[in-house]
This record gives C-alpha cells, sequence and structure tokens, in this order.
C-alpha cells in the first residue's frame, strides 16, 4: 500500500474512497500538523475549502482519535457546521483505528 506514492495522495484516496458518495477530495496539503483539503461535493458549483490548524491524534479503545484547534471553510453555511460540530465534539474526530489510517498517523504528532 505505501510503495513510493507519497503520503498526501494515500491519505486523499483513502478519503474519496470513504466519502466518493458525497464528492471528490481535489486538493488534500498537509504542512507542519496544518492540513488544507478542498472538496468538489455534488450539488456544489465550486469547491469547498477546509483549513485545519494544529492536528494531531492519540489513540485509544480501538479509535484514533483527530484533535485540531480551529477549522475554518470558505462557505459560511460549511463553517456553520463545524462550528457546532467543533463544540459537541470538544474538537475531536474519532475513527475506527486501522491499518488504512497508517499514512495519516505518519503525517501527524502524537497528542501529549
Amino acid at each position: 500500500m505505501f510503495g513510493f506514492m507519497n503520503i498526501n495522495q494515500q491519505v486523499k484516496d483513502f478519503l474519496n474512497q470513504r466519502f466518493g458518495e458525497v464528492g471528490q477530495v481535489t486538493d488534500f496539503n498537509f504542512s507542519k500538523g496544518n492540513l488544507t483539503i478542498s472538496l468538489a461535493l455534488k450539488g456544489e458549483p465550486e469547491d469547498i475549502t477546509l483549513e485545519i490548524e494544529a492536528l494531531c491524534y492519540d489513540t485509544s479503545d480501538g479509535k484514533m482519535n483527530l484533535y485540531y484547534s480551529d477549522l475554518r471553510a470558505t462557505k459560511p453555511w460549511v463553517q456553520e457546521i463545524f462550528k457546532m460540530v467543533s463544540e459537541k465534539t470538544n474538537r475531536t474526530v474519532s475513527f475506527p483505528d486501522n491499518l488504512k489510517l497508517m499514512p495519516l498517523k505518519m503525517l501527524l504528532p502524537k497528542k501529549r
């Protein structure tokens, strides 16, 4: 799975496989704990870009937990949805921990 393909591309491919029914990731750029991702969502005339700051992770109880300090979106309605979700989840997103997420773990610092 890892081969010579760059890790950003592996994560982008994973997300496209996982969420392809609602759209596609058109750009995925991870640098120094920050993530910029552009999405071509079905029904939206232009891409939506998300900027996520200070990403890190930990694993517990068979889950991979992603933590972030801030999330911004280019569309106000998307920004408001993420604001509501962020407040309810304490800026945490959890996934079942499995090998498919290994490329993401390679990109992110572990939470201290």
